[in-house]
Formats: structure tokens, C-alpha cells, sequence
């Protein structure tokens, strides 16, 4: 599929109150904000919308720190490096930008894709980027330089997602073509082909422990995947609407899901069961990130709004 498109979330919804989770909504897109991200220290949030902007704000009080303006088109991802002093963003304007964290000062344009970045990264060691896109193909690129390194294609549609394993040697992409492939890195070599999905894949995510991945499609089920056969081990119950988006929780122990019924969901990664349903979005999540600590998750929706959600462990009386 070459288009993404996604409906209004169920319209029951829209009445209904906000989860008590709820610790704030950040208001300043004005058009779906398709990616956030968590600055390593916790402190702020960076969201990329549909708006052509990208917004550095507190993750306390939703306060705009700064406003990155670059993209002539919308912004369909974010990422912040490992250590915190550089964003990077990817637009339908074809291009990679890196952005000094502190400032916004634009460091670097990347150009290569031919068609709309769709997703961007930055490996765990903070040394190169990966960006995917609508030319099906997944790119890593110098940070320092900016220099396109290695390009691996052998998707046959959109890459959707992509997600760097913990030890940064492999890199995982999710298919508008219903599959999820590993590469290698250094190499561009493509090392495995997980396929189960019976639709476009929309969201990919490695365990911390790089053991396993974390998949979300349309076909409206998240499966789990052993990274060194790829072989499915887990497959969550079926929804009644696409999955946009999966992550990781830093431990492990839980998979929160975005999906086109305005609803967040958190999952017992090791089990499936569903543990937790945030509510107080109005319109479908393709958005989503824990922040390191595992107790908040900050959410991107295509209400034009962001939020953050507390979702420490709770103790019963």
C-alpha cells in the first residue's frame, strides 16, 4: 500500500472521560502529531506533526521550550539520540533533518530518499541515523557528516517503522508489504524475513534484551518474534481496529499499543494480556514513547494533540 490512511477514531469515544492516568495534553500542533519522543533525561518531550513543525516541550507541565521550523511538509517522525543533544526528524519533504537539541540550530539536511521519510532513529550508540520511507528502502547515515553510508532495500512498499536492536548491530523494518525484515548494520545485508501479518506492518520495536521484536499491523493484531529464528512466539488477541503503533517498555515486561479507536493499550509483553486501557484521545495514536524510567508514556494523535500518561506500577489497598 502506498498510502497510510486512518479514520476517525469510534465516535463513542469522544464523550468519554479522560483516563485518571492522564497528567497532561500539549496543545500546540494544529494537525496530527504523529511521532513523539522522550529526551533521555525525562524532562521533555519532542513531537513531530503534521503541521510541518517540531516542538520541544516540558514533560511536567507541556510548556513549548522550542519550536523547530524546516520541513516544508509534515513531519512524520522524531527521534532524540541517546545522550540528548541532538533531534532528528523525517518529512514528507523527502529529507532528514538533525537538529542541535539544545538550541534547535539545524545541523545537518539529509537527502537521498526519493519519496516521504517516514521514520527515523538514532542507533544506541549515537553514531549514525536510520530513516525509512515511501521508496521502500531504509538508509543509515553519519551523524557527524551527514553522509549517507549504506542504503538497504528489499522491501516491495513503504518502510513504516524501524527500530535499532540494543547492541545497534542490527536494525529492524516494518513493511507496507506485510513483513518485518533484520539487517545487518555495518553490512546492509539482510538477515531475516519474519512474515505472519496479513496486512501492511505498521510499527516494529526490539525487546532491551534484543531477543525479540514487537510487531503491529493492520491486519489489527501485534505478534512478537523470536529475533534469532524468526519464528512468531506470540500472537495478542485480535482488536477491531488497526495497531498504529508498539513499544517496548524499558524493562521489557510490558508493550503499550496506539490503534486507530483513539485508545492506548499496555500488554503483558511475556503473556499478551492486556494490563492497562488509557482513554482521553479523541481520534487514532500513531504516536508513542515510555520514558526511560518506564513511568510515563508520552502519546501523538491525529487529534493534534500529545499527552503524557502515567503508567507507574499501581499498589492496591
Amino acid at each position: 500500500m502506498r498510502r497510510l490512511v486512518f479514520g476517525l477514531a469510534l465516535a463513542g469515544l469522544a464523550g468519554c472521560t479522560p483516563s485518571e492516568n492522564l497528567l497532561l495534553t500539549q496543545t500546540a500542533h494544529s494537525d496530527t502529531v504523529w511521532s513523539v519522543a522522550f529526551s533521555p533525561d525525562g524532562h521533555s518531550v519532542v513531537s513531530g506533526s503534521w503541521d510541518a513543525t517540531v516542538v520541544v516541550w516540558d514533560a511536567r507541565t507541556g510548556r513549548n521550550f522550542l519550536t523547530l521550523i524546516g520541513h516544508d511538509l509534515p513531519v512524520n517522525s522524531v527521534a532524540i539520540s541517546h545522550d540528548g543533544t541532538r533531534i532528528a526528524s523525517g518529512g514528507t519533504d523527502k529529507t532528514v533533518i538533525l537538529w542541535e537539541a539544545a538550541s534547535g540550530r539545524e545541523l545537518h539536511r539529509l537527502s537521498g530518499h526519493t519519496n516521504a521519510v517516514w521514520c527515523v532513529r538514532f542507533s544506541p550508540n549515537g553514531k549514525w541515523i536510520a530513516s525509512g520511507g515511501l521508496d521502500d528502502t531504509v538508509k543509515i547515515w553519519d551523524v557527524v557528516s551527514g553522509e549517507e553510508l549504506r542504503t538497504m532495500a528489499g522491501h516491495s512498499d513503504l518502510v513504516s517503522d524501524i527500530s535499532f536492536s540494543p547492541d545497534g548491530k542490527r536494525i529492524a523494518s516494518a513493511g507496507g508489504d506485510g513483513v518485518v525484515k533484520v539487517w545487518d548494520t555495518g553490512t546492509g545485508a539482510e538477515l531475516l524475513t519474519l512474515e505472519g501479518h496479513d496486512g501492511y506492518v505498521t510499527s516494529v520495536a526490539f525487546h532491551p534484551d534484543g531477543r525479540r521484536l514487537v510487531s503491529g499491523s493492520g491486519d489489527r493484531t501485534i505478534r512478537t518474534w523470536d529475533t534469532a529464528t524468526g519464528k512468531q512466539v506470540l500472537q495478542f488477541e485480535e482488536l477491531d481496529t488497526p495497531v498504529l503503533r508498539v513499544v517496548f517498555s524499558p524493562d521489557g515486561q510490558h508493550i503499550a499499543s496506539g490503534s486507530n479507536d483513539a485508545l492506548i493499550r499496555v500488554w503483558d509483553s511475556g503473556t499478551g494480556e492486556p494490563t492497562l486501557v488509557l482513554h482521553g484521545h479523541g481520534d487514532s495514536i500513531p504516536g508513542l514513547c515510555f520514558s526511560l524510567d518506564g513511568q510515563r508514556l508520552a502519546s501523538g494523535s491525529s487529534d493534534a494533540t500529545a499527552k503524557v500518561w502515567d503508567v507507574s506500577p499501581r499498589t492496591s489497598d
